[in-house]
C-alpha cells in the first residue's frame, strides 16, 4: 500500500510516447481518492487519540493525592504486565516500595521428646520411634 501512496507523490517518469505519460497520469488520478482517504483516516485517528489524552489529563488533575497515587500504581502495574508479556522478564517500572507483611510465629502444640532406637541387620537399618 505504501508504494502506491508514494508513487502518487513522485515526479512523472520519462516515457517514449504520450501513451505512457497519459497512463501514468490516469493511474495517479485513480489513486488520488484512495491516498486522500487514507490520510484522512490517519488524521482522524490522531485527532481522537489527542482527545483521549486530553480527557485523561483533565480527569487526572481532578483526583485527590491518594487517588493519584492509586492511579499511578495501576498504570505502573499495567506497564509491568506489558513489559513481562513482551520481553519475558521481571518488572520494568517501580513507583512504590512494597510493604513487607509482619511475620508472626505460629504456635505449635507441645510434643514430648521422642527417643528412637535403631537396629542394623546386614545392610539394612531399622529405626523405631514410639
Amino acid at each position: 500500500m505504501l508504494p502506491l501512496i508514494l508513487s502518487a507523490c513522485a515526479p512523472l517518469s520519462y516515457h517514449e510516447s504520450g501513451w505512457g505519460d497519459a497512463g501514468e497520469i490516469a493511474g495517479r488520478t485513480l489513486l488520488c481518492p484512495l491516498t486522500l482517504c487514507l490520510s484522512e483516516f490517519v488524521f482522524y485517528g490522531e485527532y481522537k487519540n489527542e482527545q483521549r489524552r486530553e480527557a485523561y489529563a483533565n480527569w487526572y488533575q481532578q483526583l485527590s493525592p491518594a487517588e493519584r497515587d492509586r492511579e499511578d500504581r495501576r498504570r505502573a502495574d499495567a506497564m509491568n504486565a506489558l513489559g513481562m508479556a513482551l520481553m519475558g522478564g521481571g518488572p520494568r517500572f517501580q513507583t512504590y516500595e512494597p510493604v513487607p507483611l509482619p511475620i508472626q510465629p505460629v504456635p505449635m502444640p507441645y510434643q514430648a521428646p521422642r527417643t528412637c532406637t535403631s537396629m542394623v541387620n546386614g545392610s539394612y537399618i531399622y529405626t523405631q520411634c514410639p
